[in-house]
This record gives C-alpha cells, structure tokens and sequence, in this order.
C-alpha cells in the first residue's frame, strides 16, 4: 500500500479525519474514559483499508509527556479506540488543552502529522524498538509526528497552544488484523525521538 499521509488543515471538520477539538460521540468513548484521558485524533472510516468501515480515535493519557513512567510497550499512556463512523461529539471533557480543532487533509508534500503505511517512517531508524510489539503479533498501521504539527508559515496557524505532545517526537501504531484484513485491535507500539 502506498502511504497516506496527512497534515493539519486551515479550517475544521465535524467527520472524518480531524484533530483536536472534542471527541467523536460514541458508545465507545462514554463513561469515565475522557475524564482520564485527552483526544488527540481520529482517523475516518475511509483513512486506511484495514479499518473496515470503521473510525480509530486516539487519546493521550491527561498530562501525558515523554518524561512520564507510561511510555514503554505493552503500558504507553495512549489509546487507540475503533468504532463506528462517529461526528464530534458536543462534550468538551478530554479536550486537549494544546490543540486547536481541525480537519486532517492530504499532506500534499508538507510533512505529514499521521502517515498510514505498511512499513513505519523512523525518526532514529532503530527497527528494534517495535521488536516487543511484533513479539505480541502485531502489525504496524500508522504513526502520529510531532514534526507534521503546524508551525512556522503553516496555513493552520496558531493551532498548536502548547508543548509537543510526543516531545518533538513519534508514536507507532499497530494492530491485529482478521481474516478479512480488517483491525481487530489497534495499540499504541512505540515512542521514537
């Protein structure tokens, strides 16, 4: 598969790829679950062949950063959670408190903010660091960059109120997948920076 790779849009979007902003409404992210943790992203159901239909919406544990006891497999403070196609939903609990709220759209060259490939793009290009997540039997799906986040002359601004949420850095993730090739499970594999 060719990768997909997108970057931060100028203007917001209540479906499909987004970022920032309040969490998609779903069964899936009810309860307390954005009472400990802060949305990041979501991919939509037309993101990648192997979500089956579905959306994937990444949470990052509240004051998550790379200096925390949470950044190792199989205990990274992120989730990944699939589940049907879903809008933003209106509940502002687990708002990322460094992020604006916008569309993910075609990297169109510039760097991209979530690349969705067979193979992940390293920043230190140490292949050994998904070796205890392939170990589990997982494949790699996408990774979520620091580096794509808006800065500088980007058209989205001032999208970015705060620290880098992965330290300048990369989270990995991957997934295991069934018969059909669809994703069963996605999880956070790996920090990189």
């Amino acid at each position: 598969m060719a990768p997909v790779e997108f970057d931060v849009a100028a203007q917001d979007s209540r479906v499909g790829s987004r970022v920032g902003g309040t969490a998609p409404r779903c069964l899936a992210l009810e309860g307390d679950l954005l009472d400990r943790y802060d949305y990041l992203l979501t991919l939509g159901a037309d993101a990648a062949p192997w979500s089956g239909g579905r959306e994937v919406s990444v949470l990052l544990r509240r004051g998550f950063t790379i200096a925390a006891d949470d950044v190792e497999y199989p205990g990274i403070g992120a989730k990944a959670v699939l589940h049907p196609p879903s809008p933003r939903g209106d509940d502002v609990r687990g708002v990322h408190p460094g992020l604006g709220s916008a569309a993910l759209v075609d990297a169109g060259g510039r760097t991209a903010f979530v690349r969705i490939a067979d193979e992940p793009a390293l920043i230190q290009n140490e292949p050994s660091y998904a070796a205890a997540v392939e170990a589990d039997g997982y494949r790699f799906l996408f990774q979520v960059d620091d580096d794509g986040l808006p800065h500088g002359d980007h058209p989205a601004g001032e999208f970015l109120f705060g620290d880098y949420p992965f330290g300048y850095g990369a989270i990995y993730f991957y997934g295991a997948l069934d018969e059909h090739g669809h994703a069963t499970v996605v999880v956070p594999g790996f920090l990189d920076f």
